[in-house]
């Protein structure tokens, strides 16, 4: 299951539920006492027979077993059909899913421009996920016009609803200044909730700023937490820089361990000298490398 997707059947769910809490119809009311108990044949089967009474909120959720495989056997395509029918009816959690979709060529044609569409359609009625998907098109100028300013807001408006991935991509444009005064202390913010959230290349980009010193004070500790953090989030450059680290910091303390061994044996200048240099031998071959990643240890 493609991550965005996952989101968005969270999000459709829990809005089809507030909308039975108003005026919801018997079999959409059904469908979903039945889907929270996870009877999921029987949701599908009330869910159907409310869309094809025209209920856009059904075809919503209709649509979304559909993705997920749930009650029914897993067709992309079908489930397309169903929520551009409950997007036309207004259900605008379905249009944002349906740009979902399209965003990434799920059961669709992959269609940025008309991802842009149905996302913004979505966003405009305060489904902030949709906002930041949107958001993530405007930063990188995928389907409409590159512009930072607008994917600034974008990504603030879901961010402030706890949606961590685009506190992430928010915190990545401080870091690096793209369209923003360059800001540590706002990024490292942004990138701590988004990493909280499990978001990967957040919790990598900190483990960087902690490795060079950047708007943090350095330390190689906290940046193999992050790394480590990132590299189980399934992130390989994270494994990466996490491996590089820890070989550095295990061959650290062996280095002051014969140090410390040879000082009392030997407390002259030259030893002193020694002292003052901590990379390794071993780690000399690396150092083009650490160099490479942006980690410069001799700082």
């Amino acid at each position: 299951m493609k991550f965005l997707l996952l989101l968005f059947i969270s999000v459709i769910c829990l809005s089809a539920c507030q909308t039975v809490e108003h005026n919801g119809t018997d079999y959409l009311k059904q469908g979903i006492d039945a889907y929270q108990r996870n009877d999921y044949k029987r949701a599908v089967n009330f869910f159907n027979k409310a869309c094809n009474n025209n209920n856009a909120e059904a075809c919503g959720m209709l649509g979304s077993m559909y993705v997920e495989g749930k009650g029914v056997q897993q067709d992309y395509t079908y489930a397309a059909t169903l929520l551009e029918k409950s997007c036309n009816d207004n259900f605008t959690t379905s249009c944002g899913m349906l740009g979902v979709m399209y965003f990434q060529g799920t059961g669709v044609q992959k269609d940025l421009v008309q991802a842009a569409t149905l996302l913004k359609k979505s966003c405009d009625d305060n489904f902030t996920i949709s906002c930041g998907i949107l958001g993530s098109l405007y930063l990188f100028g995928k389907g409409v016009p590159q512009d930072y300013a607008q994917a600034k807001t974008l990504l603030e408006k879901s961010c402030d609803d706890n949606f961590s991935l685009f506190c992430g991509l928010l915190g990545d444009m401080y870091y690096r200044g793209t369209g923003v005064p360059q800001n540590y202390t706002q990024a490292k913010t942004l990138l701590e909730k988004s990493c909280n959230g499990d978001f990967a290349l957040a919790c990598s980009t900190l483990g960087m700023m902690y490795s060079r010193g950047t708007g943090v004070q350095k330390n190689f500790v906290q940046a193999i937490r992050m790394f480590e953090q990132a590299c189980q989030g399934g992130l390989t450059a994270a494994c990466n820089h996490l491996a590089l680290l820890s070989d550095y910091a295990n061959s650290s303390k062996n280095k002051s361990k014969k140090k410390n061994i040879t000082t009392q044996k030997q407390a002259t200048k030259k030893q002193s000298t020694q002292i003052q240099n901590p990379m390794p031998d071993m780690m000399l071959h690396n150092q083009n490398t650490l160099q490479r990643l942006g980690i410069d240890i001799n700082q």
